[in-house]
């Protein structure tokens, strides 16, 4: 046999001639010509139990079919291409409304400052009329204190309103 293997190598491939020598080894071992003889070949009938029992009804409870994990493949791609266009509607909102808010905050933010500056203008606008008022009083009030003693002045006014003292003595009655 390896003769007629070995000549017919020739034309076949190596894979080929190793997928036949393969098959014949394991048929010989497998008909228990080369290995240990088996109950059968022996006359004796093995009995095999496979368990547990009832072996199919548990699998029909346990695994599903292909059609039904087909069904289940296609309802979750369908809800997870709804759950992505619903985050994506919902995401453009929130982006839409964050605009909006932020927009609105600028507005608010320009009306404020502006409103600031005015405020801040007119209040050094009118400090700056108080001391356009102030200061020509100011230099007045100053000239008028270096010029005049107002102290020595009202002594002699209060001097020059007094009566002055009288030398007539008075009559002793006796």
């Amino acid at each position: 046999m390896i003769s007629i293997l070995a000549d017919a190598g020739s034309s076949l491939s190596p894979a080929t001639v190793g997928t036949i020598i393969g098959a014949v080894v394991v048929a010989l071992l497998g008909g228990g010509v080369l290995g240990k003889k088996t109950g059968k070949a022996e006359g004796k009938a093995e009995a095999m139990l496979i368990g547990p029992q009832p072996f199919m009804v548990e699998l029909k409870q346990d695994f599903v079919t292909r059609r039904e994990f087909e069904k289940l493949e296609g309802r979750l791609e369908t809800s997870v291409t709804e759950m992505k266009g619903l985050f994506r509607e919902t995401m453009s909102e929130m982006k839409c409304q964050t605009n909006l808010t932020l927009k609105k905050m600028d507005g608010q933010n320009e009306r404020l400052t502006k409103k600031i500056e005015e405020v801040a203008g007119g209040a050094y606008g009118g400090r700056q009329k108080l001391w356009e008022t102030l200061n020509p009083l100011r230099v007045e009030v100053g000239a008028l204190q270096a010029t005049s003693d107002v102290a020595g002045q009202l002594g002699k006014l209060a001097a020059a309103i007094t009566p002055p003292p009288t030398k007539v003595q008075p009559t002793h009655q006796s």
